[in-house]
């Protein structure tokens, strides 16, 4: 396990998905028995509109659930905006998404630590920032480190962990299960992954489930297709995923 007394603040991402849920309970757990409780906080970048209504509010139930500290963020421009801007929808080889909306918001927020309570600091920052990212979920997530230094300048030295990596989706519904906190509806509903309700990379299977269950959001992508004249997948528009949404029971 990782030394976590090293680090001045672990900030543990989260979502609120399952992935998120079983990585907090395993840096809970470690915190505690490190001694390092008061140093970890949960941190959600927030995506109003195109994320699942409901998910700040039980990320910070999570947070609290384990007695930790919870920040939400947001990006002044949002992400359809972000999209319109471009031109163009994000994809695999292109997660401008993630990007823009999520790494720089919890870089500005560790600016915030820099100006605040570690102003006095006459080291650089050494922060541990988690991640929920599972080398099952597809090839590219399968090669990235468990531990690695994404940041280092005079100012700062973030490290990016990633606790769960090697968990099968398995360890991590039967963890999130023990633990007693509360799962998004939208799992039960059907859905596979918490991510943004309508995402790019998601499967078309969630996508036309999603657009059941968030029809008015389902039209706005649709229109954001029509003004940037570029599909939401290559193989794939919104317009046949409502149709086949409104064709499905």
């Amino acid at each position: 396990m990782i030394d976590l007394t090293r680090y001045d603040a672990i900030l543990v991402q989260s979502s609120a998905g399952k992935d998120s849920a079983a990585q907090l309970d395993v840096i809970a757990h470690a915190a505690h028995a490190a001694g390092v409780l008061d140093r970890v906080t949960v941190f959600h970048a927030e995506l109003p509109g195109v994320e699942w209504p409901g998910v700040v509010d039980l990320a910070a139930t999570q947070a609290h659930h384990y007695g930790l500290r919870f920040a939400v963020r947001r990006q002044f421009r949002g992400l359809l905006d972000l999209i319109h801007q471009r031109g163009y929808f994000p994809a695999a080889h292109a997660r401008f998404c993630t990007a823009d909306q999520k790494r720089a918001v919890a870089g500005k927020y560790v600016t915030e630590l820099l100006r605040g309570e570690f102003r006095h600091l006459d080291r650089p920052l050494r922060v541990l920032s988690a991640l929920g990212l599972r080398a099952a979920e597809s090839p590219t997530r399968a090669r990235r480190p468990r531990l690695r230094t994404s940041t280092r300048n005079r100012a700062r030295e973030v490290t990016e962990w990633l606790p769960i990596h090697d968990w099968t989706i398995d360890q991590v519904w039967n963890t999130v299960n023990a633990t007693g906190i509360p799962r998004h509806w939208a799992y039960t509903a059907g859905m596979s992954r918490l991510s943004c309700s309508i995402c790019p990379l998601a499967s078309r299977r969630d996508l036309v489930l999603a657009c059941q269950l968030r029809p008015q959001l389902a039209r706005q992508y649709a229109a954001l297709e029509d003004a940037i004249g570029h599909r939401i997948q290559n193989r794939t528009s919104m317009h046949q995923l409502i149709a086949q949404a409104a064709e499905r029971p």
